[in-house]
């Protein structure tokens, strides 16, 4: 939404505390500053983001400085939105904090862009796990878990493999992977009992 600058927008007949916030903050008052700060502060330190203390100022003036230059543009905000416009820039600046520890903790601590030791000891554990479970099921069980996640094929496909109807795979299917759950359950609650 643009906004058109009118003689009483551009403040020339309000005192500076009755000017529009965006208006205040674009020609730097204190007030509308600390106003601004205070807003990004307080989205930034909010518990359920679960960001470290040491790494709040950081975001914190990430997004202050994301607010002016969108800002100074030509087109931004009313100062109805204004509050609103610096809570969403705030707030995008915490989800791109999440999303980069969740990539750094997924990626593993490897600076080379490789999975970490605790990565690659979880993934072959799970794999072995994935390999007791399946080695335990029915022939015709590894036969379709081989076609739909080896090689990919649609129950479709792996039907007429088999000769069979697709219904009847898809149902084989369904009863082989609660055969999968029931055992993986017996397997892991034996570990962990």
């Amino acid at each position: 939404m643009s906004i058109s600058v009118s003689s009483r927008d551009a403040g020339s007949e309000l005192p500076v505390e009755e000017r529009p916030l965006h208006r205040r903050f674009a020609q730097g008052s204190p007030d509308a500053i600390a106003e601004v700060v205070s807003i990004v502060r307080s989205i930034v330190q909010h518990r359920g983001w679960f960001i470290p203390v040491d790494e709040r100022a950081d975001i914190s003036q990430e997004a202050l400085l994301d607010v002016v230059r969108r800002s100074t543009s030509s087109v931004f905000p009313t100062d109805e939105d204004f509050g609103n416009f610096v809570r969403v820039i705030a707030h995008r600046r915490c989800i791109d904090w999440v999303r980069a520890r969740r990539t750094q903790y997924l990626v593993g601590s490897g600076t080379s862009g490789s999975p970490g030791p605790d990565v690659k000891l979880l993934t072959r554990e799970r794999q072995q796990l994935a390999c007791a479970v399946v080695s335990r099921l029915k022939p015709e069980c590894r036969q379709i878990f081989g076609y739909h996640a080896g090689r990919g094929m649609t129950y479709a496909e792996i039907a007429l493999a088999l000769g069979r109807t697709e219904g009847a795979v898809r149902m084989q299917a369904f009863e082989c992977v609660q055969r999968a759950r029931q055992l993986l359950d017996r397997m892991v609650g034996a570990v962990t009992r």
